[in-house]
């Protein structure tokens, strides 16, 4: 995110139930009723797919990374469809065609990433956001606020 440096930050300190509630509320407009995406001891995202004319259920397991610039990444690293054994990038495929996916999130199934864009996110005029810690295991999620470069 291009929050400007010097200028009065802060860092927002969220708990797992939190952050459930702001992924929920900045997905609701997507009318994609068919995928949850759920943050506990891993981030899962979960949706069906349709594979030979039948539909399955599937879950994908992810691990976060914050990047320098204070995106997440999400690495897809396990994925459950029953006993199918079907190739995580053909299920990221299958979703980044069928998700209407909001404009700060970017899926990549040849990397089996989910990107999603801190600047881009949604919020109050002239703020932005960027990541700073994500810990699941603790439960602990720390992002800092400020002004972007030359906004007020």
């Amino acid at each position: 995110a291009k929050i400007a440096p010097g200028d009065a930050t802060f860092d927002v300190n969220l708990d797992t139930k939190q952050v459930n509630a702001l992924v929920a509320y900045y997905l609701k407009d997507t009318h994609n009723q068919d995928y949850t995406f759920r943050v506990g001891d891993e981030i899962m995202l979960y949706g069906q797919t349709k594979f030979l004319g039948d539909k399955f259920r599937f879950g994908l397991a992810m691990t976060p990374e914050v990047t320098k610039n204070g995106n997440v990444i999400l690495t897809a690293k396990a994925m459950r469809v029953g006993n199918l054994p079907l190739p995580i990038s053909a299920v990221m495929q299958y979703v980044k065609s069928s998700y209407h996916a909001p404009k700060f999130v970017t899926i990549n199934p040849a990397k089996k990433q989910i990107v999603i864009n801190m600047a881009q996110l949604k919020v109050a005029q002239g703020m932005s956001f960027r990541a700073k810690i994500i810990d699941l295991k603790a439960g602990q999620f720390v992002f800092e606020g400020g002004l972007e470069n030359g906004k007020k």
